[in-house]
């Protein structure tokens, strides 16, 4: 009897994904949702500007703890993925900007220019 629950119980484990991935992506679609309607949405760019870097320092070490847990909590998963994390997030946090006069959130494309001007209201960017 219990060979044949252990059984069962392995199987149903094997029809969908683990339960760690499942709750990690609800949270990772609830956190995008929250944070685009933020980020795109709030007009107060000081607000903004102080919330941005922290923000992305905390999604990614979430994003990090998430690719160790899958992986079996190996090492070497770490040692790619901590350097591509703290460089996404530099990215991010250098190339996103907050315009002053109309408040949007304004993301330059990773090898181009940042821009002087706000693309929306034309107001000149700190």
């Amino acid at each position: 009897m219990i060979s044949a629950i252990a059984q069962l119980t392995n199987f149903k484990a094997a029809q969908g994904p683990p339960l760690d991935f499942v709750v990690f992506m609800v949270c990772w679609i609830i956190l995008g949702i929250a944070s685009f309607l933020f980020f795109q949405l709030n007009r107060n760019a000081a607000l903004k500007r102080r919330i941005w870097p922290p923000f992305i320092i905390i999604i990614g070490f979430i994003f990090g703890l998430f690719v160790w847990q899958m992986s079996g909590g190996r090492r070497e998963v770490l040692l790619f993925m901590i350097p591509a994390i703290v460089i996404i997030s530099l990215l991010n946090i250098r190339l996103t900007r907050f315009c002053q006069s109309c408040g949007r959130t304004l993301q330059a494309q990773p090898f181009s220019s940042a821009g002087s001007f706000c693309k929306y209201c034309g107001a000149k960017l700190e």
